[in-house]
C-alpha cells in the first residue's frame, strides 16, 4: 500500500528492484521484467494507492477482505508510509494517532 506515489511509479521501483534493472531503463526493458515475472520466481505484486490521509487501517482491512473473497492470499503486506495514513481515532496529539495507527497495523499482521 502506498499513500503518496502512484501504483505505476511504486511499480516501476519493484521492477527496477527485483529485476536488478536501473529504474530509468524499467520502460526500455519491459520484456526482460516480463520474462522475470513470468518466470515465477516472485509471485504476484499488487499494488494499491490511497491520497496522502484518507486511508485508515479500516480501509486496508476491507481492501484486504476483497482479495481474499478473490481468493488471492497475501503473503506479505508492505505499507509505504504509514505515518501519512488516517488514524482512526482523533487525539490532540499527533504523536498519539501515531501510536494508534502503528498499533492497528501491529494488530492486522497478527491476524494475517
Amino acid at each position: 500500500y502506498t499513500f503518496e506515489l502512484s501504483e505505476n511509479a511504486v511499480g516501476w521501483r519493484y521492477d527496477s528492484s527485483l529485476c536488478n534493472i536501473p529504474s530509468n531503463q524499467v520502460v526500455e526493458r519491459k520484456e526482460e521484467v516480463i520474462e522475470k515475472y513470468n518466470d515465477g520466481e516472485f509471485g504476484r505484486l499488487i499494488i494499491k494507492s490511497y491520497p496522502t490521509g484518507s486511508a485508515s487501517i479500516t480501509t486496508l482491512r476491507s481492501h484486504i477482505e476483497k482479495l481474499l473473497l478473490k481468493a488471492f492470499v497475501p503473503h506479505m503486506i508492505i505499507i509505504d508510509y504509514a505515518d501519512i495514513m488516517r488514524s482512526t481515532r482523533k487525539y490532540d496529539s499527533m504523536r498519539h494517532e501515531l501510536k494508534l495507527i502503528y498499533e492497528e497495523i501491529r494488530n492486522l499482521a497478527m491476524e494475517m
